[in-house]
């Protein structure tokens, strides 16, 4: 990512992912907060609702379960 654009369109795709509840994309850090339902997805599922967009992302192994 290398501008607020970026993050933005990051974010828009995010937020489109069914079973995806809230996405906030950090430009300065270059990374992701999503929050979602296990339930109906899983963090492949996430990443692979970026590939269109032509970004590929790393998952992280840090989780918070609200």
């Amino acid at each position: 990512m290398t501008c607020t654009s970026c993050s933005q369109s990051i974010e828009n795709a995010l937020q489109m992912v069914e079973g995806v509840r809230k996405a906030v994309v950090g430009l300065a850090l270059e990374e992701a907060k999503v929050v979602y339902d296990p339930k109906l997805l899983d963090t492949n599922q996430i990443i692979e609702g970026l590939y269109p967009r032509n970004w590929i992302p790393e998952a992280m192994d840090e989780f918070e379960f609200a």
